[in-house]
């Protein structure tokens, strides 16, 4: 199957409706479901290694990640070729971020959830930089 402009943008706003949904449904899952000592095993997982930065720092760079995140998508949605590296910045970030926060206690919609985002996203990055579609990025100079 060929991946034409309209299917692209249509895979971007997907990627933007999921990460907007995922949000408030991991809020409503942590707030509701009653957590049988969840804290005691919190308290027991490795607490990663980001726990030396402030919160306001953290609060500032998870702004500057957003920021990145959605004006890539949207630059990647109208097939800048700005939006490439920007939106590789991103997801460079986000992974890094994981991998430096620590272990945690995840849910099964919230984790499915997650992992489509995941999908999604290291899909776009081979449709822009791997398949035949990052053609239309450079003719877009």
């Amino acid at each position: 199957m060929e991946i034409t402009q309209n299917i692209f943008k249509k895979i971007i706003l997907l990627s933007i409706l999921v990460f907007i949904i995922s949000i408030p449904i991991e809020i409503i899952i942590e707030t509701t479901i009653p957590h049988k000592n969840y804290d005691v095993l919190e308290g027991k997982l490795h607490q990663g290694y980001l726990l030396f930065i402030n919160e306001d720092i953290s609060y500032i760079i998870s702004s500057i990640w957003a920021i990145s995140y959605f004006v890539g998508c949207g630059l990647l949605y109208f097939l800048k070729s700005i939006g490439r590296p920007l939106f590789l910045f991103s997801i460079i970030v986000t992974y890094g971020f994981t991998m430096l926060g620590g272990d945690g206690i995840y849910y099964g919609l919230t984790s499915i959830i997650d992992n489509f985002e995941i999908f999604l996203d290291l899909f776009i990055l081979y449709l822009i930089y791997l398949s035949p579609f990052k053609k239309e990025f450079e003719k877009k100079t």
